[in-house]
């Protein structure tokens, strides 16, 4: 993410990208850096716009 280039699997050639990451998941990720089991530095790159939304049961008015 931050060099904005990969190398493909079995690749020997670095490709360039420019991407956009959107992600999502049920965890605390904070809690799971603090708990060494997600790492701080992709936790950090991916949380720039974080974006809460509560469960579908919590609103059900929102479901037609």
């Amino acid at each position: 993410l931050q060099e904005q280039n990969f190398e493909r699997v079995g690749g020997s050639t670095r490709v360039q990208v420019n991407v956009r990451v959107i992600s999502s998941t049920t965890r605390d990720l904070q809690a799971e850096v603090a708990a060494g089991r997600f790492r701080e530095d992709l936790f950090y790159r991916l949380n720039v716009v974080p974006l809460t939304v509560p469960a579908l049961a919590d609103r059900r008015e929102d479901i037609r």
